[in-house]
């Protein structure tokens, strides 16, 4: 992601600075793609995804969510939600270039595109892994038990991480803070304010470029190339497979084999089977809103021929950028079941707890209230039958066993995802 207008970019945001009329028409039609892109947009966006991240990473945790494929999911949501979180100050920026405070000035140009970047392209390595797991899962099932371990899953992950901060920290050194001055920009009264420019005399643009199709080739082009090659295949192959099966149970003539080998595929075959949409919504998603911004990056140009259509482009790929960090969720609960069953756990579980609380909550005040009444020489109950008195003490023993049969639910449920 390159929100940055490149090395000769001088103009600053809120301010058209030696313009023609047309000039500054096209500099305040640019002012409002920007807000309406990130300061509308983009926020809600992000909102969304950090959302969606919380609960993937609340699902994941549940004991029926451990195993290779999942930590790669928990890690994939933590890049996401870091990701996200990150970009509500490359948004604030965006909006409000200048600043008076040196500090923040100093998080701009050293630290900002850093932290966002690195953890968005881990989260794509991550999405590259998880490709590759399936891929051998469905068409390489005799290697398949060499690279589904923890072990490779962790190294795949450090590696995925490494690549990430090794390609993204030169921008710790690309930018720098400068004082905002004529005629480089307007301050916006007599305080001393802050911009942020390209240093050009530490990172060159004759070294910038050969950088930037590096970085790009590596963490745009080349997953999305293995992601839809290795997409494609894997569906492929699991449509072999489920055409073999099919074929091999109609043409079987012997029963008890037929029970055999329908026992002990049938497991692995239903759960495979939820695999084919999983897989294409991925595809999809991360096709369509990676492709627009590498192709964007790949076209990256500090003069356009008309800036507000150049703005629109931009804005569009930066959005749809962000979207992909914020969709995974979403798809893991429209193409997963068992994530779907461990939401619909979780949200009755929590409504059971809030409706054992409002009850104790009511067999204590009842308690009191009959404690003052009995203390004032009163009888338990007005009615002289005693037969609110009676419907509190049943109540108090209902609640005292409620929380076992809600514990014996909970773990009928759990076994019942786990089956799923």
């Amino acid at each position: 992601m390159i929100f940055p207008e490149g090395p000769g970019a001088m103009t600053p945001l809120g301010v058209a600075v030696a313009l023609g009329r047309e000039q500054e028409q096209e500099q305040e039609q640019v002012e409002r793609i920007r807000f309406i892109a990130y300061g509308v947009v983009a926020p809600i966006i992000v909102a969304v995804g950090v959302v969606g991240n919380l609960l993937t990473i609340v699902l994941l945790r549940q004991p029926q969510f451990k195993g290779v494929t999942y930590t790669y999911f928990l890690v994939l949501a933590l890049s996401d939600l870091l990701s996200l979180s990150m970009c509500v100050s490359l948004l604030v920026h965006i909006l409000h270039e200048e600043t008076c405070s040196f500090a923040t000035a100093v998080w701009f140009a050293y630290f900002e595109l850093f932290l966002i970047n690195v953890p968005m392209s881990t989260s794509v390595l991550v999405v590259v892994c998880v490709t590759v797991d399936r891929f051998y899962s469905v068409c390489r099932p005799t290697h398949f038990t060499t690279i589904h371990t923890e072990r490779v899953a962790r190294r795949a992950i450090v590696g995925s991480v490494s690549i990430a901060v090794l390609l993204w920290l030169p921008m710790c050194f690309l930018m720098h803070p400068v004082e905002c001055i004529e005629p480089m920009c307007s301050p916006p009264d007599n305080q001393t304010w802050w911009v942020v420019r390209f240093n050009t005399n530490f990172f060159p643009e004759v070294w910038y470029r050969p950088y930037f199709w590096v970085r790009q080739v590596l963490v745009s082009f080349i997953p999305v190339i293995l992601l839809v090659v290795l997409n494609t295949l894997t569906v492929r192959g699991f449509l072999r497979l489920r055409a073999r099966r099919n074929e091999m149970a109609r043409n079987s003539a012997n029963g008890s084999l037929q029970l055999r080998t329908s026992s002990t595929v049938e497991g692995r075959y239903r759960k495979e089977q939820h695999l084919i949409p999983l897989l294409v919504a991925v595809m999809i998603t991360f096709t369509v809103t990676m492709v627009p911004s590498g192709i964007l990056n790949a076209m990256h140009t500090d003069s356009p021929d008309s800036k507000a259509t150049y703005e629109i482009f931009r804005a569009v790929g930066n959005d749809l950028e962000v979207l992909s960090h914020a969709l995974n969720f979403y798809i893991y609960i429209l193409c997963s079941r068992s994530i779907r069953v461990s939401l619909k756990n979780i949200c009755r579980r929590r409504r059971q707890i809030s409706f054992a609380g409002a009850s104790v909550s009511r067999v204590v005040v009842a308690v009191q209230q009959l404690t003052k009444r009995h203390e004032k020489g009163k009888t338990l109950s007005p009615d002289p039958t005693g037969i609110v008195g009676l419907a509190d003490i049943e109540e108090a023993t209902r609640i005292e066993n409620e929380p076992q049969d809600v514990s014996a639910q909970l773990t009928s449920q759990r076994n019942l995802a786990q089956r799923v």
